[in-house]
């Protein structure tokens, strides 16, 4: 407990010493408290456009009523983002063991815990993944869908697991798991849906008008293959067409090998959040922060973690030092494809491990 709090605490100054800098900042809190306007009141969806899932979106509506600067949203927020990794130390623990490190005093928890929301939504997908495993499957069906109203990631943990419990004989246990995450989401999503209809589905709006991203996989393959205007509305329906497609095919072949080699709900998490990060068209660094508990829940050699968030370092470097003006766009055209590359290579190497069996994982 104690190594999280420290790399919490150094990741904090990390990111304010560069946000008094007066430069772009690290963390996207500061610029989302300007962008989505929070210091003039209103609601979020109803009176301004929030680009996040609902969950994101009231805390958010929250931290900036009671924190009225970019500054203070951002102390608000991370308070909220570091109790959560806190709770990840603490659920991780018992069946990590040593590896808990990889978590604690991993560069991922110091980059990103104070840069986004996702330490709340890995929370929430580790408690799902855990509850499940203790045969809580209604609390985990309502954890990974709370999870899911964050960041979509938790929710697509759900299909192979109810596919598990239904052909393991447990009807019961898959039907309250879909139950679960249903019930949470329409309680969180009905209210924001009936207030502001228009709001609520802008998520889904702006992210379908997303282009793929210079960090993602589909990125570079559409720069291989010569495909035209990367930032155009037909580049965004190319690259939305080869993600879901991309997507579904491996949910599919993720529930039929959990099915039939009986993985454990660590091992399913861990290829589903893989699957969609290699999948997904848009990528971030700090999304990298949500395989990291998959480290060190299963037993994956330390090469391939040292592959992962070395690549995941140097990417952050790379990006981070672009937006900071110490290079310019061309050195990272020249770099970031390796990076990419290997970055995708310890990731299929974890999925391989995780699907494997569902014998030695712990």
């Amino acid at each position: 407990m104690g190594a999280t709090l420290l790399t919490l605490a150094l990741g904090a100054v990390l990111q304010w010493a560069v946000y008094a800098h007066g430069g772009h900042a690290l963390s996207d809190l500061p610029g989302r408290f300007r962008f989505w306007h929070l210091g003039a009141g209103g609601l979020p969806y109803r009176d301004r456009a929030i680009e996040y899932p609902v969950v994101i979106g009231v805390l958010a509506g929250i931290a900036g009523r009671l924190g009225r600067s970019p500054g203070w949203f951002t102390v608000v927020t991370g308070t909220a983002t570091a109790a959560a990794a806190v709770g990840v130390s603490v659920l991780l623990r018992p069946r990590g063991g040593t590896r808990i490190w990889r978590w604690a005093v991993g560069a991922p928890l110091l980059l990103y815990a104070f840069h986004n929301w996702d330490a709340i939504a890995v929370l929430l997908a580790v408690a799902g993944v855990l509850a499940f495993e203790l045969g809580e499957d209604g609390a985990s069906g309502a954890l990974l869908g709370l999870g899911a109203c964050a960041k979509v990631f938790p929710g697509l943990i759900l299909p192979p697991l109810i596919a598990r419990r239904w052909c393991e004989g447990d009807r019961r246990g898959a039907v309250r798991l879909g139950l679960g995450a249903a019930g949470v989401a329409l309680v969180v999503n009905l209210p924001i849906a009936l207030l502001s209809p228009h709001g609520w589905a802008y998520p889904l709006r702006f992210q379908g008008a997303r282009h793929a991203t210079w960090g993602s996989t589909w990125y570079w393959l559409l720069v291989l293959v010569g495909a035209p205007g990367h930032g155009s509305k037909g580049s965004a329906s190319l690259a939305n067409l080869l993600a879901v497609v991309a997507l579904g095919l491996g949910l599919v072949a993720i529930c039929v090998l959990a099915v039939c080699r009986r993985l454990d709900a660590a091992a399913i998490a861990a290829a589903v959040i893989g699957l969609f990060l290699l999948t997904n068209k848009v990528y971030s660094p700090n999304y990298d922060l949500w395989l990291v508990p998959f480290f060190v829940l299963l037993a994956v050699p330390t090469p391939r973690w040292t592959a992962f968030w070395v690549a995941d370092l140097a990417i952050y470097t790379l990006v981070f030092g672009h937006f900071h003006h110490l290079w310019g766009v061309a050195v990272v055209d020249a770099v970031l494809p390796a990076l990419v590359l290997v970055r995708a290579g310890a990731i299929v190497a974890l999925m391989l491990l995780a699907t494997a069996s569902a014998n030695g994982q712990r």
